[in-house]
């Protein structure tokens, strides 16, 4: 009665004053800690019940399994070939699975369902396999538990064929089967590459799979109940399809917050960042008040908005003015409703700092109570994105000062990374590495991000050694290892080992390179005055890797052939920009009319600089240069007829 009431501490009494105590007893009170979230405890007292001679039964087995289960959850995971698993919990998993096989309970199917629960809660999908295999009886849960287990664990497509070979043996998936296998679609779509299907980007092989999983769902169990329509949406989101994830949202009979933040964050997550502040602005028309997720995904909207948004020089700083209004608009509902809690004002942090209002977002994090990682990282990065390397780099001792004292959390990898952006911004080699020297007390030197944040550092400092050696030290490189190499010795001027490294990348790790690849390559053709060679590399971009070609990259190829008198084919490049080419690119080629003498580019470029409405500035500048290329013409004319 005590433990059913919630009263552990009275039954806990009761329980120690009784001069027996039977299994049925024990089982009551390890339920009860399980229930009340102290596993540990339960597992305690499951020890302490044999060590007492009492024999477990079978419930008390299954009870015992459950606060395993519910321990694994609390458990930090450790990674071992790639893969999350909490030692402890298998250590004990594994000694209940021997007892269970003692007595032959692994057999039975109660059982059997809670050790494939387990291990792949441990992170030990093998063992889950391999007690699933080995039941002579299984029921819906069985096939439930193993599709789970693998979706939880990353191995989607597995999961998806547990959940095929479910239906061949005669089983019929329940509403939880289906909800697994949309766990599954949805751990492909994170793995799986996107790609361009009518001006859309899908994950075309998850969405065909989550739209079959659909088709099967409407015939088994007819029309959608709420959690499974929601994880349609989510899943259908996921994989691209906005259209299939709204037509879902519409038609369900009830939504919860769930499915309103499900669809708000696909949108952002999509590029409708518009649509989404939309749906939130309708859930208050339709008085649904907004729970902390769904200020989580409208203030990630924002943060979106900002990031296609031109910024205007406001009191000295580049500032995204109208996602800044409309995030401080969000933020003050937030706190008029109570519920800028630790993710929402982290939240918030990065989305004042992609807004360019670092004011903001450091107001945001001087007011928390309560600092997360994430808080850190937020500010850290936020401050680098905006120019304030120094204001970093002193948040980051800071937050290490304060580690002794136990009021902030330790540094994780994201961190490193944010610090050491912030040297490599000031180049500030000598402290970059000491912050090496800390990453490598922290064990963190082998995370893949914080070795090419290093390579990154040594590169843009110029110590080509230091960056040789930590990439030699990287066992599995991506693309991004390779691309800060190539543009370390790109900015020293070392074309040949530029174009030696992007070969080596593509046969050494069968790597594709990428947009920022090219720029360094494009950069070192600059560099070096090879305009043929760069004409190649950026045709290849598209033609070769489907790279779509930056204004970054644009404007390289168009300075690079101006200044070598490829004025021709320079105008053709900046007139097919499927981008604004801007004053930028328009005055290089003004500045290489003059140069060359070409006053037919340079009267081409000054009419762009003076159609588009230029700043004052650019025109008058403009202006001048086209007055001296006019002038110079007119001199070789006279000069030509008198001769």
């Amino acid at each position: 009665m005590y433990v059913k009431s919630g009263s552990l501490d009275t039954a806990r009494s009761l329980f120690e004053g009784m001069n027996q105590r039977s299994a049925v007893s024990w089982t009551a009170m390890i339920v009860g800690y399980t229930q009340i979230g102290r596993p540990e405890l339960a597992l305690e007292l499951y020890d302490r019940m044999q060590n007492e001679g009492c024999e477990p039964d079978r419930v008390t087995l299954l009870a015992a399994l459950k606060a395993c289960a519910a321990f694994a959850k609390k458990e930090k995971g450790q990674l071992l070939d790639q893969k999350v698993v909490r030692l402890k919990c298998l250590a004990t998993a594994s000694r209940l699975y021997s007892q269970a096989c003692q007595g032959g309970d692994q057999m039975d199917t109660a059982v059997g369902n809670s050790l494939i629960d387990l291990f792949a809660k441990c992170g030990s999908l093998e063992d889950a396999r391999r007690q699933f295999e080995s039941m002579p009886k299984r029921n819906v849960v069985s096939w439930n538990c193993i599709i789970l287990g693998y979706a939880l664990g990353g191995e989607g497509r597995i999961a998806l064929e547990f959940f095929a070979r479910m239906q061949e043996q005669g089983y019929q998936p329940s509403d939880v089967t289906f909800l697994a296998a949309l766990k599954a679609c949805s751990s492909m779509a994170d793995k799986e590459e996107g790609k361009l299907v009518e001006g859309k980007i899908l994950k075309v092989t998850s969405l065909d799979r989550g739209r079959l999983i659909h088709f099967q769902a409407l015939r088994n169990v007819g029309s959608l109940g709420l959690a499974l329509g929601t994880s349609f949406v989510d899943v259908f989101a996921k994989c691209g399809s906005m259209v299939e994830a709204r037509k879902i949202f519409e038609e369900l009979q009830t939504r919860s917050m769930v499915s309103w933040t499900a669809m708000m964050l696909g949108y952002v997550q999509n590029g409708e960042p518009d649509t989404a502040l939309r749906l939130f602005a309708r859930m208050w028309d339709e008085r649904c008040a907004p729970d902390a997720l769904a200020f989580v995904a409208a203030l990630k909207a924002c943060a979106s908005l900002a990031e296609t948004e031109e910024a205007k020089l406001v009191g000295g700083r580049l500032v995204k003015s109208v996602a800044l209004e409309r995030g401080r608009a969000i933020h003050s509902q937030a706190a008029g409703a109570g519920l800028v809690d630790l993710v929402v004002a982290n939240t918030l942090i990065d989305m004042y700092a992609k807004c360019g209002s670092i004011w903001d977002a450091r107001h945001v994090f001087e007011a928390m109570k309560k600092r997360s990682a994430v808080s850190w990282n937020c500010i850290l990065m936020g401050c680098v994105h905006n120019g304030e390397a120094e204001l970093a780099l002193e948040l980051y001792r800071r937050m290490q000062r304060q580690q002794s004292s136990s009021s902030s959390p330790p540094p994780d990898a994201v961190t490193f990374v944010a610090a050491l952006k912030a040297c490599a911004t000031l180049a500030a080699l000598e402290v970059g590495k000491q912050i090496e020297a800390e990453i490598c007390n922290a064990g963190l030197e082998c995370e893949l991000m914080v070795a090419n944040s290093l390579v990154d550092l040594y590169g843009k400092s110029g110590a080509m050694g230091e960056a040789e050696r930590v990439f030699s030290s990287v066992p599995r490189k991506d693309v991004v290892t390779w691309s800060c190499l190539i543009a370390g010795y790109s900015s020293r001027g070392d074309a040949l080992l530029v174009f030696e490294l992007f070969e080596r990348m593509q046969v050494e790790d069968k790597l594709q390179p990428d947009g920022i690849t090219f720029l360094s390559l494009l950069t070192s053709c600059a560099a070096a005055g090879l305009a043929s060679r760069a004409k190649e590399y950026f045709v290849s971009m598209q033609a070769v890797y489907g790279i779509t070609p930056s204004i970054e990259h644009y404007n390289c190829v168009v300075d690079l052939l101006g200044r070598v008198g490829q004025l021709q084919d320079a105008v053709e490049i900046a007139r097919s920009m499927p981008y604004d080419p801007g004053a930028v690119v328009w005055m290089a080629l003004l500045d290489a009319a003059e140069k060359w003498s070409d006053p037919e580019v340079g009267r081409t470029a000054y009419e762009f600089l003076v159609e588009r409405g230029r700043s004052s500035k650019a025109a008058g500048a403009a202006s001048a240069i086209m007055a001296k290329i006019q002038a110079h013409a007119g001199k070789l004319s006279k000069d030509s007829f008198l001769k």
